[in-house]
């Protein structure tokens, strides 16, 4: 099944962060909880707190693809040791120029503060 997402769509994602107690909110795409692939939008607002984790089992990945505003990823090794940083930044007037989305590795520790 198609499933078309609209900017007042987006809108209201973020609305929803916002008044959110944790400064986020999630809306699934996909249909059932035990879906082999997650898919989901994750709205953030600045001083969401989200933190480290990874995804032990061999089937699951993340993909981060950042839309609108601002994300820094950070990924970790075992031993809490900061491995990677890169920041997806991108404001109303300019498109983001470099780096725009992120496949996670399985296994990899990871946390996004937003921004």
């Amino acid at each position: 099944m198609l499933k078309i997402i609209s900017n007042q769509d987006f809108d209201t994602f973020s609305q929803n962060a916002k008044e959110a107690p944790r400064k986020r909110s999630h809306h699934n795409l996909h249909e059932q909880l035990d879906a082999g692939v997650q898919r989901l939008f994750i709205s953030t607002e600045p001083d969401t707190y989200m933190r480290p984790h990874r995804h032990s089992e061999e089937h699951k990945w993340e993909l981060f693809l950042v839309l609108k505003g601002q994300l820094d990823l950070l990924i970790f090794d075992d031993e809490a040791m900061l491995l990677n940083a890169t920041a997806y930044h991108q404001t109303q007037t300019e498109r983001l120029r470099s780096h725009r989305v992120h496949g996670m590795a399985m296994h990899a520790w990871n946390q996004a503060l937003s921004g």
